[in-house]
Parts: C-alpha cells; sequence; structure tokens
C-alpha cells in the first residue's frame, strides 16, 4: 500500500509498505479521509519535537470497513466509521474512562504508536474505537470529529451556567470551539483572532469577534469574560487569555505547543484565575460528537480549506509550514 513517511524535520516521503492485517479484536479501514492537524505542521518541521522518524503520521481520520479480525462482534466489511485514536496502554486500570487520554502509557493513533497512521491506503484499528456514521455525512466532515471533540472536552471543564467565553484563537480549534459553544448552548462567544479571514469564520457561528486585542474585549465586557480557553499555545496567546477573565476567571489551557512559558504569576493569585489544562478527549466525549455530527448539530463544510493525494501532500505540508497557504482544515484523500 501507498504511504507517506516522515523522515524528519521537513521531509516527508511517498513509499509502500505492506498492507497491515487485522489482529483480534481489531478492524482493517480503507482510510477515505485523514485531516491535516496543525500538530502534524508542527510535528513535521520538528518544531514540537512531537513527531519520529520513521513513522506515518495522520491521526484525525474516517474509512471503510475492509476486512474484521477475530473477536470482533458488531462489526463488518462495508461499514462506514469514525475513529477514537487514542488506544488505551498497560496503565489504563490506573485512571478513569474520564481520564484516559491523560495516562502516560497511553498511544495515540498517527502520533506515537509505532509506524503507520493514516496518511496510507490502509490502517488496522481497535474494533471498541470506532462509531458508524450516518450515510449522508461525508468522509471529510466525519473527521473533523476529533477537533470537535477536543473542543467539547475543554468546554465540559467549564461550570454548565450561562457565562461570557473568551476564545483566543481561530485556527481549526477556535473555530470547533465555536461551533461546539453554540451547540452546547451555554457560552456567549467571543473569539479574539487577527487574520480577517478566519474572523469571518466564526462570525458565522454568531459569536462576536475581535483582533486579539484585549480593549476591544473590554468594550463588551468592562471586568473580564467568566471564562477564556487558549486555543493557540503559545505564551503570548496565554498571557492574553489569562488577563481576557475577571477576577475569580477561569482559564483553560489547550493549545499544545509551546513546551515551556512565562506567564503572569501575580496576576493569577492575586486575582484568584484558574488555570485548567485540558488535553484530548474520551470515548464519550468522542461518541457525543459523532453522534452530533450525525445528527446534523454542526455547519462544517466550511471548515474543509481542500483535498489532495498522498502525492500532493508532501508539497502541501511545506506550503503549510512556510505559510505560502493558510487553511482551517486539508484533507488528504488517500
Amino acid at each position: 500500500m501507498k504511504a507517506l513517511i516522515y523522515g524528519g524535520p521537513h521531509q516527508l516521503s511517498l513509499t509502500d509498505l505492506p498492507e497491515p492485517s487485522p489482529g483480534e479484536g481489531e478492524v482493517k479501514l480503507r482510510v477515505k479521509a485523514c485531516g491535516i492537524c496543525g500538530s502534524d505542521v508542527h510535528g513535521y518541521t520538528g518544531e514540537s519535537g512531537r513527531r519520529t522518524a520513521g513513522q506515518v503520521m495522520g491521526h484525525e481520520f474516517a474509512g471503510e470497513i475492509v476486512d474484521v479480525g477475530a473477536d470482533v462482534d458488531g462489526w463488518k466489511k462495508g461499514q462506514r466509521v469514525a475513529v477514537y485514536n487514542i488506544v488505551p496502554g498497560p496503565d489504563a486500570h490506573k485512571f478513569s474512562p474520564e481520564m484516559i487520554q491523560c495516562s502516560p502509557g497511553k498511544r495515540v493513533l498517527g502520533v506515537n504508536t509505532g509506524k503507520v497512521g493514516a496518511f496510507a491506503e490502509y490502517i488496522c484499528v481497535p474494533a471498541a474505537n470506532l462509531a458508524e456514521l450516518s450515510d449522508d455525512i461525508s468522509y471529510s466532515i466525519a473527521l473533523l470529529n476529533e477537533p470537535l471533540a477536543v473542543s467539547y472536552h475543554a468546554l465540559r471543564h467549564l461550570p454548565s451556567t450561562r457565562q461570557s467565553l473568551a476564545i483566543v484563537g481561530g485556527g481549526t480549534i477556535g473555530q470547533c470551539l465555536s461551533r461546539v459553544a453554540k451547540v452546547m448552548g451555554n457560552f456567549e462567544v467571543y473569539v479574539l483572532e487577527p487574520n480577517a479571514e478566519k474572523r469571518a469564520l466564526a462570525a458565522k457561528t454568531g459569536a462576536t469577534v475581535l483582533e486579539s486585542n484585549l480593549d476591544e474585549l473590554a468594550k463588551y465586557l468592562p471586568e473580564g469574560a467568566d471564562s477564556s480557553i487558549e486555543a493557540v499555545g503559545t505564551e503570548e496567546s496565554l498571557i492574553t487569555s489569562i488577563r481576557a477573565v475577571r477576577p475569580g476567571g477561569n482559564v483553560i489551557v489547550l493549545g499544545n505547543l509551546a513546551k515551556q512559558v512565562t506567564i503572569p504569576y501575580q496576576e493569577i493569585s492575586s486575582y484568584e484565575k484558574k488555570l485548567i489544562g485540558s488535553y484530548g478527549f474520551n470515548g464519550k466525549d468522542f461518541q457525543t460528537i459523532v453522534g452530533w455530527i450525525n445528527e446534523g448539530k454542526f455547519q462544517l463544510d466550511d471548515l474543509l480549506s481542500g483535498t489532495c493525494t498522498l502525492e500532493e501532500t508532501p508539497k502541501v505540508f511545506e506550503d503549510l509550514a512556510s505559510g505560502r497557504r493558510q487553511a482551517v482544515k486539508v484533507v488528504v484523500e488517500p
């Protein structure tokens, strides 16, 4: 089968690998669509250090079952599915199902499972990680379950009461946060984003959009927002998120790019602002979001920025990494 091998910073090459066979409890999928995540791009450049030379990346994907391994019930060839990309590790019993994505031994398909992720024609995954897709949901829309579930998990850290929410960053996660917040229904959303196109996209959800400017936010919320979510992963965006909330407010730290930052410590302690980390999502979050996608609760077509083949993907990665191309979600169709 064809697959893209990551060879190190700025190196992606198309190669032939043996087709995988499903093991016990697994199904084999023909990958129909796999999204290029911002974390893939940061791994590709070496910026994040979270990809390993020799691996096949690709962790946001959907596909069709083409084979079923032993001891698999309830799934058959031809079914269309979305995939929960976290595989529990040997330490999973030490964590509740709500926190399984934070277990040190967990594996993420296309990130640290070994050789093959979903930038390939086929992949084998645990049958327990599947959710069936409605026939009217495209594979490209289905793969958006991943950033939507990341967003849903982050928003669940906040109180369920009506509140104002400042989202710092209008990239893929910022856009998905705005859409999930709309479906959840208890948030008055403000999106802080310098890029005009991304602001226009976020505005479609009914959010108030601002140019990453706290003075602008203060015109609407003089004391600050009840909560904020940092959705970029840089020191600057985290400081903005901290300063965007009122005394006693909540700051969800979601962006996962910088390894270390400097923060305004006294501002946090003196005003009892609460920093809450959020990482990934659990199986329950995944099933909830795929259910909402199947029910048509989201408008998602405008998040898709284009498609490419495996052969075209290395050039797309370089264009995204260099800034020559701006996109919310480019979809690889193996």
